[in-house]
């Protein structure tokens, strides 16, 4: 006889290939991996041989998910096709959808779909059917070292496909339920200072919230909060339980059913996920409350690692792809990190005092949390609040026990009468936690790589304090410090030095990197609202524990120099060189050299006295070692090319960035052949409205001997050199990288 737990923990093994998986085998190998597992459930004596069988199982499983999604993609896109979405929510000019007709066909599974633009002479909302003719593309993400995946965020959110409407015609013009009911709580909180936090806590509409409060809250480490989860979940289910607890008050004895209050926690709970518009982590909440639910209905007495093995196992069967989120980790790692926590070092507290057994239980909740998440906040968000613990003590409990059961209390009042008064108190509560929060120190510290040993140290310590090792192997302790700070000790390396392409889409910026320091080549593109430097630039350098000394401005084009506002509030004095006079910052003409870290800088191009276009008097430098060499050409073009190539030798490298992203406007027979290079490095973005880079273009580099690589294809593209040669390392290309992160859909569509 299986046993559930240990069946549940063989699930997950099973499931777990997904994450590191560099390709997704074919169907049929999820075929027999199926047969191979039915057989052996069947037909196998011994019980592990089973437990093994459920495994391939799930396996099996995860694999028909995954390659379900990559079909899909490869399918749909790059073609032009009239299909039927469902709208599921928007956002402006952004529309989430399901499309659940493509081609004159009915999909039996909906594919997700993001498609942009504007709905003419309507009001869109969830619920709508539109009737869309779209060219889908296949969903592409920066990938850069240690940055945001978006492919992996849209792989586990189900929404890989998108495409701008063309044609687009309303099937359908009413609106969902939820989505009326959201528009009358919006109007009647309309005039309130608070009402985008009011709309993300009881609807988990995050879209409208203001910057300043996103930054108090990632700052506080109080973000959680906001997001309609386990907690919020939980809490609606309690509130299911205690109704239910008072509804049997007042019935006879034998009418009393312990069944009852689970049932009417579940339908609570299932309720608030469907107002919530079934994100993602409220299904899981809801999945995980519920499998909890059917064990205590079966009475099963079972450990808090077996119903969190349970719990976990229903989730990634529902939907095995959820492994790659990142909040499915943060909720598990969480609730792991507590059940840990609370058994390797138990709380007694102060029975006598309920307040303050109360409050200090929730003092040893909060440290367990705040110390034993850091193996996993580290690499996800590369910094560290170091005022989470006071921030939390007070917007857990607040928010908890008091804003939350406001606006339960508001949103079924809401159907009945007009809840003015309740939303009234919500604004006021929260109008106070933020003036709380905002009054803490800034306490948000920025983290690189090498904290990432680190982190599990709080891990290392409570085993060490419950099995006494301090006192019984004091070296064991000593030696497993030592092993966690070593990155902190590691030698730098003074004779090799780096040149990283970064994947910022449409633009360049690339850095230098030598002894600890970089020396930036352009600071990639700007958009209203953003730019390139803090996005990519600022939290790249911080990872890798980078401080840049020099910033070589190639042309005033925003997709160049639209960074640089960031790099300079960062690091204010920062060294520049620009292609024209600017206050505060060197020229950069022909002639010009200097020297950093035992690097050579020549600026081989423009003239002193050129007159041309803004990418023709692009700075051209020259980077050496004395051995190696890197051509940066910024967005030159032909008529400049033409006259750099009557000097040959100051033009000749190893390695050159590819002028003007590919364009067929540039890299002329006479450059690419005087050049005499031999890897060609182009920043490009996929699906750009120029067809960059042009195929004629990629052929000519091939036809002279170049290793080709660009950003939309191979990610972030790293150069190493050492005095014995040197060594390109494409960050999409590399074998280990997951199936996740590869390139999705058909090659043209870049083209």
């Amino acid at each position: 006889m299986l046993q559930l737990p240990k069946l549940s923990f063989w699930i997950l093994a099973g499931i777990s290939p997904l994450l590191w998986l560099p390709v997704i085998p074919p169907f049929w190998f999820a075929l027999v991996l199926t047969c191979a597992g039915g057989w052996g459930l069947c037909r196998a004596r011994h019980v592990v041989w089973r437990y093994c069988a459920c495994g391939a199982l799930a396996l099996s499983w995860a694999l028909f998910h995954a390659q379900s999604a990559l079909t899909t993609m490869v399918e749909m896109s790059g073609k032009r096709e009239s299909m039927v979405v469902r709208i599921v929510s928007t956002q402006g000019e952004r529309h989430y959808g399901k499309i659940v007709q493509w081609g004159g066909k009915k999909r039996l599974f909906s594919p997700g779909v993001i498609l942009y633009g504007i709905l003419p002479e309507s009001h869109p909302c969830s619920g709508q059917l539109w009737q869309v003719s779209s060219t889908l593309r296949a969903v592409h993400g920066q990938y850069n070292a240690g940055g945001y995946s978006r492919q992996r965020s849209a792989m586990a959110s189900g929404f890989v496909l998108s495409g701008r409407m063309a044609d687009v015609q309303v099937i359908k013009a009413s609106c969902s339920l939820r989505a009326a009911f959201i528009h009358r709580v919006e109007q009647q909180t309309a005039h309130l200072a608070w009402d985008a936090v009011i709309h993300a806590l009881a609807f988990g509409e995050r879209e409208n919230m203001q910057t300043g409060v996103r930054q108090i809250l990632r700052e506080t480490g109080t973000a959680h909060l906001m997001a309609i989860s386990g907690l919020h979940i939980a809490q609606a289910g309690g509130a299911g339980w205690l109704l239910a607890r008072l509804i049997q008050f007042f019935l006879p004895a034998h009418w009393i059913r312990p069944s009852f209050p689970i049932i009417a926690s579940i339908a609570c709970a299932a309720g608030y996920t469907w107002l919530s518009g079934g994100n993602p982590p409220a299904i899981r909440s809801l999945i995980a409350l519920s499998s909890w639910g059917i064990l205590r209905l079966y009475q099963r007495q079972w450990g808090a690692w077996d119903v969190l093995a349970v719990c976990l196992a229903c989730v990634l069967l529902f939907d095995p792809l959820t492994l790659l989120s990142d909040s499915f980790w943060l909720s598990a790692f969480a609730v792991s990190a507590l059940i840990f926590w609370c058994q390797w070092l138990p709380f007694t507290g102060v029975k006598k005092y309920r307040t303050a057994h109360f409050c200090a239980a929730l003092l040893h909740l909060q440290c367990g949390a705040c110390l034993l998440l850091l193996p996993l906040q580290v690499p996800l968000f590369h910094g560290i609040s170091l005022i989470s613990l006071p921030a939390n003590l007070i917007a857990v409990p607040v928010v908890t026990f008091l804003i939350v059961p406001l606006i339960f209390l508001g949103v079924l009042a809401n159907s009945v009468m007009v809840p003015g008064l309740i939303w009234q108190w919500v604004d006021s509560l929260l109008a106070a936690l933020f003036w709380l929060l905002a009054g803490l120190p800034k306490g948000w510290l920025p983290v690189d790589w090498r904290m990432g040993a680190m982190a599990f140290l709080p891990w290392c310590l409570l085993v060490i304090m419950r099995f006494h090792w301090l006192r019984t192997s004091s070296f064991t302790c000593a030696a497993l410090v030592v092993v966690l700070c070593s990155p902190w000790w590691g030698r730098k390396n003074h004779s090799g030095w780096q040149v990283h392409m970064l994947d910022i889409g449409h633009g360049l910026a690339m850095v230098i990197e030598r002894n600890g320091s970089a020396f930036l080549y352009d600071t990639g593109n700007r958009w209203e609202g953003g730019n390139v430097g803090q996005q990519v630039i600022l939290p790249w350098l911080a990872w890798h524990n980078l401080v840049p000394e020099g910033v070589i401005i190639s042309h005033e084009h925003t997709d160049h120099n639209g960074g640089l506002a960031a790099i300079e509030a960062q690091w204010p004095g920062i060294t520049q060189w620009r292609n024209s006079p600017q206050p505060g910052a060197y020229h950069c003409y022909q002639g010009k050299k200097w020297y950093w870290q035992g690097l050579s800088f020549d600026v081989v191009w423009p003239p002193l006295q050129f007159e041309g276009s803004e990418n023709n008097r692009s700075c051209v430098v020259s980077v050496s070692d004395g051995i190696h060499r890197v051509l940066l050409t910024g967005d030159l073009e032909l008529p400049a090319e033409l006259l750099l190539t009557m000097h040959p030798a100051s033009m000749k490298a190893d390695i050159v960035q590819v002028p003007h992203h590919g364009s067929k406007s540039s890299s002329g027979i006479r450059f690419v052949g005087r050049a005499e290079g031999s890897v060609a490095l182009t920043s490009v973005a996929r699906y750009n409205p120029w067809n960059m880079p042009s195929p004629a273009v990629v052929e000519r580099y091939q036809q002279n001997g170049y290793q080709w690589y660009d950003t939309a294809l191979h990610g972030q593209v790293s150069v190493s050199f050492s005095p014995t040669g040197w060594r390109v390392s494409a960050h999409r290309a590399r074998f280990f990288t997951p199936w996740y992160q590869r390139w999705f859909g058909v090659r043209p569509d870049n083209r």
